[in-house]
C-alpha cells in the first residue's frame, strides 16, 4: 500500500484522482471548498475503477444511503472506527472486494 497524497477539501482530491489515478481514496464526506458528496461524483466521473470509501460521521452514515444512489462511493466508513480496520478496509478495495462495510 502507498500513499500518493493528501487532500484539505473536494477540488484537490479531485486534482489528485486526475494525476495519480489510485485504486483506492479515503474521502470526507464534509470538507471545506467542495464536499466529498460532490466531489464523488466528479471523481467517478474521471475515474470510474477508482474505488471511494466514504469515511465522515456517525450522524451521516443514516444520510449515507439514501444519499448514494447514483454510486458515488463505494463503501461507507464512520470516524469512529479503528484505525486498523480502516487500513483493512483500504486493503479490501485495493483487492477488488467491495462487499465490505464498516
Amino acid at each position: 500500500m502507498q500513499v500518493v497524497g493528501l487532500a484539505t477539501n473536494g477540488q484537490e482530491a479531485v486534482d489528485m484522482v486526475k494525476r495519480h489515478r489510485p485504486d483506492v481514496i479515503v474521502l470526507d464526506l464534509q470538507m471545506p471548498v467542495m464536499d466529498g458528496w460532490t466531489a464523488s461524483g466528479k471523481i467517478k466521473e474521471i475515474a470510474p475503477d477508482t474505488q471511494i470509501i466514504a469515511y465522515s460521521s456517525v450522524e451521516d452514515a443514516k444520510n449515507a444511503g439514501a444519499n448514494n444512489d447514483m454510486g458515488r462511493w463505494d463503501v461507507f466508513c464512520k470516524k469512529d472506527v479503528p484505525t486498523t480496520e480502516l487500513i483493512a478496509l483500504v486493503r479490501e478495495l485495493g483487492n477488488g472486494n467491495n462487499e465490505s462495510a464498516a
